[in-house]
């Protein structure tokens, strides 16, 4: 008699949904990588896409190492404190011909870099946080003012996107219960892990911020 064995589930993580919407977010970012945008540009996306590939494995195993998780924490961190500033780089030197500004905002990326030699963590929370809003506030004034629809649209993806980034459930009747089974506490069901309307905002981010440099 074949005994059938289920996985035990050891990664507080795991979630298939997470996973896909992740794989969705990498993809949306190779597309960005293999598009003639710049290189400035592609380092977002490059960053975007190490941490997503990171993301698919950690939410989409069972078990996962130490390491998978904090990798992936820590591309997480720092993908966009490094990479908006670098696209929106891109933008000011080839898209709203602001030379100086463009070779400014080069110079900030590498604020949040340095900060990787330090094991504050609160240093670093601060400055990616500061670094991360004001490059997508001044994407949003520039694109407004050069009358780029496209990267307004994506401004507007990555404000809707904010208040996503965390593992809660999102949208249902009963959180944390299963309605089919008298309202035990078990599975989650008729809810959206935050995480994955966050990975798809960005997705759908990126797919402007590539057709905004495009023109």
């Amino acid at each position: 008699m074949v005994r059938s064995m289920k996985k035990k589930v050891t990664n507080p993580s795991y979630c298939v949904s997470t996973a896909v919407s992740d794989a969705v977010l990498a993809a949306s970012c190779l597309y960005g990588i293999t598009s003639p945008i710049g290189i400035l540009a592609k380092i977002w996306f490059a960053l975007t896409m190490l941490a997503a590939s990171f993301g698919v494995f950690r939410f989409g195993k069972k078990s996962v190492p130490k390491w998978l998780e904090v990798s992936h924490q820590t591309a997480s961190k720092f993908a966009g404190p490094i990479g908006l500033p670098c696209i929106l780089a891109q933008y000011y030197l080839y898209i709203f011909n602001k030379a100086e500004l463009g070779t400014g905002m080069l110079m900030v990326a590498f604020v949040p870099a340095l900060t990787l030699l330090s094991s504050n963590a609160t240093l670093q929370n601060i400055i990616g946080t500061l670094v991360t809003v004001s490059s997508v506030l001044l994407l949003a004034v520039e694109s407004y003012l050069n009358q780029n629809s496209s990267s307004l649209v994506a401004v507007a993806m990555f404000i809707l996107a904010l208040p996503f980034d965390r593992p809660s459930k999102i949208i249902g009747l009963v959180p944390g219960y299963d309605i089919f089974h008298y309202f035990r506490p078990s599975k989650i069901i008729g809810l959206v892990p935050g995480y994955d309307i966050f990975h798809y905002l960005l997705t759908v981010a990126n797919w402007f911020l590539i057709a905004g440099l495009q023109k």
